[in-house]
């Protein structure tokens, strides 16, 4: 049996349900060197989702 662990809260993943993969390289260019995946639960996918957005949203409003 292979564990798979969160990358964001590093705490094992136990159902395949409950996770997701990423992978930031498919969202353009990032900047990254690798094309590695990373794991996480789908709370800390959302909690990193919504982080990202909020960041987003700043850089619009200094924009403007």
């Amino acid at each position: 049996m292979i564990k798979c662990y969160c990358d964001y809260c590093k705490k094992e993943i136990e159902s395949s349900d409950k996770h997701v993969n990423l992978n930031f390289n498919a969202f353009g260019c990032t900047g990254f060197t690798t094309d590695k995946e990373y794991q996480f639960h789908i709370e800390c996918a959302t909690r990193i989702q919504n982080k990202i957005e909020d960041i987003l949203n700043r850089k619009g409003d200094v924009e403007e």
